[in-house]
């Protein structure tokens, strides 16, 4: 079996990607192109509501569009279509459990009750799943590109989490009016409580399954440890959590998984700050390996994050990062847990706070580049913030040529640096004898407003400046030198005009003496 894409994917394999360019659909259209972050999330913001936006009109009017396509509408395009039940019974309940309406699904059900009408033991189920998966609220619909532009939810790795779930709501009406109360039915209750950080309410289902000697699947058991550390006083506490649970499984014959130990770990980071963390997080490692589960990057992400914790600036080492460095190198990464797309960008941010070390971010960049690991990168904040302390750390401590080289790999359609970041790049170049890479920068920030400011545009200058180079660099500096100068002869009357002084103007007659042309330099002057 083969799936429907391999053969695309065999011929894609066969040519050199390179990931630093436009994005596909502005290709053909220089104007559009997105460089910076802001223009990006802009623009990538207009094409979702335009595709939102022709969803609606084919919802809308779904007989206007039949002459295009010789088939019908897909079911999936015609959202707002009329539903086949509309009578309060059975079938119209599924019919809506099925659209994933949870608000009308509810209504149906309460007026089928108050009907009097019977409904399956099935049907009340598969309402009980879509209650307690969406918390009984419609679900907000999430595209690709919706998830890329929009920061995530990092609520769950918080201290103290808020409680969304709210007591006697629909799931738990449904639940109590159950014909027959099933272990499927107390682990629906069990994640969805879990989900909405609600301890006690999970507690008082796991109690009743145990009291009832009902079998509880590997997933409600992560579920139940996710919130171990919820309305406790001490890692003590916690420790003895996690063990219970731990022993319930195995006194069960019930195999954990990888998730299993993550939601320990994830109630460990939470009290990442507490003495003992540490060690029942190695100690947790050490069974993970015990029990044969080959550790990923979500599990890796979960130690690091209480070994290096952001807020804790005291002296640390980093010959534990350096292990885990080594564990991964020349390995290719799928996204298997939510945790993994943190790692890359988590990681960079610990060697930039703790020890910015220029060897072990290049180590960690060469594993983001290996296979596809690149796409782990999940979202555009992820994104900017990893190659913005990636730049941050390198720039000081590695050569100019090393700097160009990531430089070139990156800029500007993938990440666009701020001026800080290039005010480094400049003083590198300085420093490197690197002004050959001038002339590349110059051309990436006309893409930008950044030489509308007076202080980035003097320390620019500076560097054309800074002394005189052999021939085909000279003129190259009086190249950029020139067209700064008739750029702002074109438009000095006007209100985006370049804030040209007499600083400014004095680096551009330095630029033209050093190429020996006193002509430019006296009509300058």
């Amino acid at each position: 079996n083969r799936s429907p894409t391999a053969i695309l994917e065999a011929l894609a394999s066969t040519v050199r990607n390179d990931v630093n360019q436009p994005i596909y659909s502005t290709i053909d259209d220089p104007f559009l192109y997105s460089t910076t972050d802001r223009v990006k999330k802009a623009h990538l913001a207009a094409y979702e509501s335009g595709r939102k936006t022709a969803e609606h009109m084919l919802a809308l009017y779904p007989d206007y569009f039949t002459q295009i396509w010789d088939d019908p509408l897909p079911d999936a395009w015609k959202k707002d279509s009329e539903y086949i039940y509309a009578e309060p019974c059975e079938d119209a309940l599924n019919e809506r459990i099925t659209k994933r309406k949870v608000v009308e699904a509810i209504d149906m059900y309460r007026t089928i009750i108050s009907n009097g009408e019977p409904l399956s033991q099935e049907s009340q189920e598969k309402l009980l799943e879509l209650l307690v998966v969406f918390n009984c609220k419609d679900p907000v619909e999430e595209t690709d590109i919706g998830s890329y532009i929009n920061a995530p939810d990092y609520r769950a790795f918080s201290p103290f989490p808020p409680c969304t779930w709210q007591k006697a709501n629909a799931a738990e009406e449904v639940f109590d009016a159950l014909p027959e109360k099933t272990a499927s039915a107390y682990c629906q209750m069990i994640r969805g409580m879990s989900a909405n950080y609600h301890k006690e309410g999970v507690l008082s289902m796991y109690n009743a399954m145990k009291a009832n000697k009902m079998p509880v699947d590997v997933e409600t058991y992560n579920a139940i440890l996710k919130v171990a550390s919820l309305d406790t006083e001490t890692i003590d506490d916690v420790k003895l959590f996690v063990e219970t649970i731990l022993k319930d499984m195995a006194a069960n014959n019930v195999k954990p998984n990888e998730k299993t130990f993550i939601s320990a770990m994830v109630n460990l980071r939470r009290l990442s700050r507490w003495s003992g963390a540490k060690k029942f997080v190695l100690a947790l490692f050490s069974e993970m390996k015990a029990c044969g589960i080959e550790p990923g990057l979500s599990t890796y992400v979960q130690i690091l994050h209480i070994f290096y914790y952001f807020k804790d600036r005291s002296s640390k080492t980093p010959e534990l990062l350096e292990q885990v460095l080594d564990d991964l190198k020349g390995k290719e990464f799928e996204c298997k847990t939510e945790n993994d797309v943190q790692f890359f960008r988590s990681v960079m941010g610990m060697i930039a706070a703790h020890f910015p070390d220029s060897k072990l971010a290049l180590r960690l960049h060469e594993l983001l580049q290996y296979g596809k690991n690149r796409d782990l990168l999940s979202n555009r904040q992820a994104q900017y913030g990893y190659y913005s302390d990636l730049f941050t750390v390198i720039i000081p401590l590695e050569h100019i040529d090393v700097v160009m080289d990531l430089y070139k790999e990156v800029v500007p359609y993938i990440f666009f640096p701020n001026s800080e970041t290039f005010k480094l790049i400049l003083e590198s170049i300085e420093m490197h004898e690197g002004h050959q890479y001038v002339s590349q920068l110059y051309t990436d920030l006309q893409w930008t407003s950044m030489f509308k400011d007076f202080d980035f545009l003097s320390r620019f200058t500076q560097t054309l400046a800074e002394r005189k180079h052999e021939a085909k660099t000279q003129n190259e500096l009086c190249m950029i030198a020139s067209s700064l100068m008739d750029q702002w002869t074109r438009k000095q009357h006007l209100h985006d005009a370049l804030p040209v002084n007499g600083v400014v103007i004095g680096n551009l007659i330095k630029t033209h003496l050093n190429n020996d042309d006193l002509k430019t330099a006296w009509s300058l002057f």
